[in-house]
């Protein structure tokens, strides 16, 4: 890794970004996973979108608040 990804939209380029989820140059592999299931949901029905929303909303995630 010669220098940081930067900031996306700032000005500053080079550093570690301040991402508490990912890192992009560690993590840059899961875009094609998430690029993937994207599109599946994308191609779902409205009933079908809105059930999976629903329950990811109402289901106990608050352990990814804090992360």
């Amino acid at each position: 890794e010669l220098r940081g990804p930067g900031e996306i939209l700032g000005t500053q380029q080079t550093g570690i970004a301040n991402m508490k989820i990912a890192n992009i140059v560690r993590d840059g592999y899961l875009m094609n996973q998430v690029r993937y299931y994207s599109e599946q949901f994308l191609n779902l029905d409205e009933n079908q979108q809105q059930s999976l929303i629903t329950r990811w909303i109402t289901d106990d995630k608050t352990q990814y608040v804090n992360t």
